[in-house]
């Protein structure tokens, strides 16, 4: 996380807080191997070779929903630490929606990592 916090520090201004700089670290070193997975499958379609996706940890699904689920999060708090910026439903795909409908014991946490409460299948 050094590294990523050196970038920060001296591409942000000098007036930017050394907790916010932690934090924007944090968020964007959480989500870096997401977003590696996601470069790796971009490559797969740039190239249509198929040992291209041996190199996926998880396959493509697991990279696709890591993204959406897992770095998705991290980059909105990060751009709101920077930007205090508040996340709208841009694209207006009722984002802020909450499904009454699904049951309390079918929640879960929102990351298709080794230690949610959900097996990676239950996301898809």
């Amino acid at each position: 996380m050094r590294r990523v916090k050196d970038i920060l520090v001296a591409s942000l201004s000098s007036d930017d807080e050394s907790s916010t700089i932690d934090d924007l670290a944090f968020h964007i070193q959480d989500c870096l191997s997401d977003l590696i997975q996601l470069k790796k499958l971009f490559n797969y379609v740039e190239s249509n070779d198929e040992s291209a996706l041996s190199l996926l940890d998880g396959g493509p699904k697991r990279t696709l929903i890591s993204i959406a689920i897992h770095a998705s999060n991290h980059l909105i708090g990060a751009a709101y630490l920077y930007t205090k910026v508040g996340l709208t439903d841009q694209f207006q795909v009722n984002i802020f929606h909450d499904e009454p409908e699904c049951p309390d014991h079918l929640m879960h946490t929102p990351c298709p990592e080794p230690m949610c409460e959900r097996e990676l299948q239950h996301y898809i």
